[in-house]
């Protein structure tokens, strides 16, 4: 790790700027005897955390301020706390979670799960097959997906948060999709008939909506923006859990 530290640990110097902690190849951190905070065991870090891992799988949670942090080839877990973080897997298959704040991820090589949390966030899933997980919408506006391949990855939906759908788990059946590349969110709704509609996509944007109330107008919400348009069966590319 590299930041600046009140209570650093043996052989370092306070707000040294450079503190490394000693664990274990692959270890978790923080615990409760070794963490970032003020309390017990803490090294009271002040300025944002730059972590990079080695080649194991690296668990790491980030502080409340912008931090940085990197695997290698493991498969690392990265969650960035609150701040706006910048995080990436590299090689292997990661779970980055953003967190609060609004962060960038970055999955690499490998088959990465990216969950962008709080925040309006860009998930970057690079080479392999990846998932970009949302567990509802938020008032701050969607995550841009960067780098999306119809081929390999898939936007995974919670139901808990996106509790209009009504179906089971597994890929969203094409009668709760519904596409359109010419005419905006507001008029498409007024075209809706069945009360299944759940999930739109504006081709002409490529973003993303969920509307809570089916064909009734309103209620729709962006939660993600797509770099590619998923075209008129882009309900394959969703999956319900």
């Amino acid at each position: 790790f590299t930041g600046s530290s009140t209570t650093p640990p043996a052989g370092t110097s306070p707000n040294s700027g450079s503190v490394t902690d000693l664990t274990a190849p692959g270890n978790t951190f923080p615990t409760a005897s070794n963490n970032f905070g003020s309390g017990a065991g803490g090294l009271n870090f002040t300025t944002p955390v730059l972590f990079t891992g080695d080649d194991n799988a690296n668990s790491v949670t980030g502080t409340e301020f912008a931090d940085i942090l990197s695997g290698r080839s493991g498969a690392d877990f990265f969650d960035g706390g609150l701040g706006n973080d910048s995080i990436s897997g590299d090689d292997g298959n990661d779970t980055l979670n953003g967190g609060g704040g609004s962060d960038t991820l970055n999955g690499g090589t490998g088959n990465d799960t990216l969950i962008g949390s709080l925040g309006t966030n860009v998930l970057n899933g690079g080479a392999g097959e990846d998932v970009f997980v949302f567990s509802g919408t938020n008032a701050e506006g969607g995550d841009l997906i960067t780098n999306y391949s119809t081929a390999d990855d898939l936007i995974s939906l919670d139901k808990t948060g996106f509790a209009a759908f009504t179906t089971g788990s597994g890929p969203l059946g094409s009668s709760f999709y519904v596409y359109s590349s010419t005419v905006s969110i507001t008029q498409l709704e007024l075209t809706l008939t069945g009360p299944s509609i759940m999930a739109l996509f504006d081709g002409a944007s490529t973003k993303l909506y969920y509307d809570s109330n089916g064909s009734t107008v309103g209620g729709s919400s962006l939660f993600a923006t797509v770099d590619v348009n998923l075209g008129v069966s882009g309900n394959s590319e969703l999956f319900l859990f």
